[in-house]
């Protein structure tokens, strides 16, 4: 056998579905349409303006933000650390996302046109036309959705990182994940930038993910205790942000000025992702250690709920959509909790409430549009290269 084949991971048969990692999937979307929440709705509690605004906002932006896409990012790697590369799943996620972009620019267009007269009121002004349009063309070059785009980059490196977790010792691959680990606390305890970006924040954690499948096996089943110690993790990464925030926000604030963690309220550069992650990983230990549910009802209700995940995210963070949204919900939301104590009361319930309604749009859309759009183009790409000019 050849020294190629023997790094190559080899595909392997697919595990059995776990729901509770599906749960997850939707565990996590659900944190990241909380940051989305806490940073555009304008409630006085999430408000820059006091000390208490400002930790609450830093510490939910951050923990819910990075925890959720993270989350996305370590359950990537952990399934596809032992599979080989298909140029089919970048297609299919390709179609998936131009069907959302360009089927809302051209329902938002019809809306406007109902609306005002002009198809184009709606969707932008002079320049932000043109953005807005170039944006729904081209998604994912030009990073509509960042998350998207470090997650296509992810899948093209995906198997180069393979092979090296199937060729590499344990230790090795150890050393790795820490390295990573590190460049995302360098921007934090530095006045250097580092070199942490997006796609060191993907890397990072399909390593992670991808460090569990290979090396974690607990030969014990979960106990209670184990569940415990896991829910302790998960808590003490949101006390340490918390803590962290406060930190920021009070008695250490001009040192928090210095090193730049006052920047569009830390987030943007991901510079506390190890604390998060450490809770959000935390919950993926246990949820792999669960046992699956005893009745087949609950499995097919977190499937059928978790296919909509995905459009959830495209439909709330879309550029066209996302200013008009929030501008509505905001028209709903600000009157009906006018004060602190209604707005702590309400945060919950609206949270989830937004996204039951994004999760029903994007389960009908899926039905009516994705799937069949995604399985006429798949189809006919896989009949073009039986049949067409470049069939052997």
């Amino acid at each position: 056998m050849s020294s190629t084949s023997q790094t190559q991971p080899q595909e392997q048969a697919k595990p059995a579905r776990n729901p509770w990692i599906e749960l997850l999937r939707i565990i996590a979307m659900v944190m990241i349409v909380t940051a989305h929440f806490t940073i555009r709705m304008n409630w006085g509690i999430f408000q820059p303006g006091s000390v208490v605004g400002q930790v609450l906002r830093r510490t939910i932006t951050n923990f819910s933000g990075l925890g959720g896409t993270g989350l996305f990012f370590l359950i990537t790697g952990y399934f596809l650390v032992k599979k080989t590369f298909k140029a089919s799943r970048l297609i299919t996620l390709w179609i998936h996302v131009l069907c959302y972009t360009l089927g809302i620019a051209v329902a938002v267009a019809i809306y406007s046109w109902i609306r005002t007269g002009s198809p184009a009121t709606m969707l932008g002004q002079g320049a932000g036309l043109a953005h807005n349009l170039v944006m729904s063309v081209f998604p994912v070059l030009n990073s509509a959705y960042w998350f998207v785009t470090a997650y296509v980059m992810l899948l093209v490196l995906s198997p180069f990182v393979n092979t090296l977790f199937a060729a590499m010792s344990r230790q090795a691959m150890t050393v790795l994940v820490t390295l990573l680990g590190f460049l995302s606390v360098w921007p934090a305890i530095t006045l250097f930038a580092g070199y942490w970006n997006d796609l060191g924040f993907a890397l990072f954690s399909y390593c992670l993910g991808a460090w569990i499948r290979m090396y974690y096996n607990p030969s014990k089943p979960l106990r209670f205790r184990d569940v415990v110690a896991y829910l302790a993790v998960f808590c003490l990464g949101f006390a340490l942000l918390f803590t962290v925030s406060i930190l920021g926000s009070t008695i250490w604030q001009g040192g928090a000025e210095v090193l730049g963690w006052n920047t569009k309220f830390w987030i943007s550069d991901n510079r506390f992702v190890l604390l998060p992650m450490l809770s959000v990983t935390a919950l993926f230990l246990c949820s792999v250690r669960c046992n699956p549910p005893r009745t087949g009802s609950i499995t097919t209700v977190i499937d059928a709920l978790s296919k909509g995940v995905f459009g959830v995210y495209l439909i709330h963070t879309n550029v066209i959509t996302s200013p008009l949204l929030w501008s509505l919900l905001n028209g709903l939301l600000v009157p009906f909790a006018a004060t602190r104590r209604l707005q702590m009361l309400a945060t919950i319930p609206s949270i989830l409430m937004i996204f039951a309604v994004y999760l029903v749009l994007a389960l009908v859309y899926e039905h009516l549009v994705v799937t069949p759009v995604t399985t006429l183009l798949m189809h006919g790409a896989k009949s073009q290269g039986r049949h067409g000019m470049f069939a052997s």
